[in-house]
This record gives C-alpha cells, structure tokens and sequence, in this order.
C-alpha cells in the first residue's frame, strides 16, 4: 500500500492574513492582505461553510461577478472591506463587544470546486472587556 504524503508548504503557512469585524459590521482588510491576495476592484467575495451554524468556514475570493458573492469595496482610506454586517448578524456574531479576526489560510486545492481562490477561516475572537484570545 503506498502511502501519499502532502507538504505543508512554508509559502503557504509563513505569512499570516487576516481580515477584521469591525464595529460597523463590515469585514475589513488591510495593506498586506490587498497586495497578496490581490483585493482590487472587481473582486467578489462568497462565504462558504460547512457547519450549519458557522457564517464561514471558508472564504471564496472571485474574479469574475457572481450574484451569491459580496462585492470588495474601498473606504476613504483605501482600504477592501465587505459589506457583511447583515451575514454577521444573522449569525449572531457580537462584533461591537467583542473583537473578532478571520485567520485566514490559502487552500489552493479546492479552487477548482469552489470556482475562485480558496481561503480557510479561523475565528479569532478577543474580549473586549478582559483581552483574551478565544478560537471558534
């Protein structure tokens, strides 16, 4: 029986992105996210789960319209962000008491399925009120 082996490649775990929740709903991301996952005008962005409670576990950035996707904006500052409060909400995410990051981890291998590039999410939620990291 031959055994398959899948590198973990340090390209793909050596730098860390990430986009935040912010009080207003929206997810945001910053200088370093926009150049290396290339977030410009024209991206559409879809949030896939596969958790029935979860509002992701996996983000889709697409480069083509797609009407189930969120379209990347740009704020005075330049800066991507979503539209998401509504999809936050719905999940009942506490954004504005507490704050909340998308780790986020490049899964090329299931670009082809999910038609766009693939990211892998990881909540990172940090309490407001005492400033401890918690993982969901």
């Amino acid at each position: 029986m031959e055994v398959k082996f899948k590198i973990r490649s340090a390209k793909q775990f050596a730098t860390k992105l990430s986009a935040r929740i912010q009080k207003s709903g929206r997810l945001g991301f910053g200088e370093k996210e926009r150049q290396l996952m290339n977030l410009e005008d024209g991206v559409y962005v879809t949030f896939v789960s596969t958790l029935e409670d979860a509002a992701a576990t996996h983000l889709v950035i697409k480069r083509e319209a797609d009407e189930d996707a969120f379209v990347l904006k740009k704020g005075n500052t330049n800066y991507p962000f979503l539209e998401t409060k509504q999809l936050f909400d719905f999940f009942g995410l506490d954004y504005v008491n507490q704050t909340m990051y998308y780790d986020l981890t490049r899964e090329s291998e299931l670009d082809d399925e999910l038609k766009g590039e693939v990211y892998r999410v990881c909540v990172r939620i940090n309490d407001k009120n005492n400033s401890t990291d918690e993982e969901k």
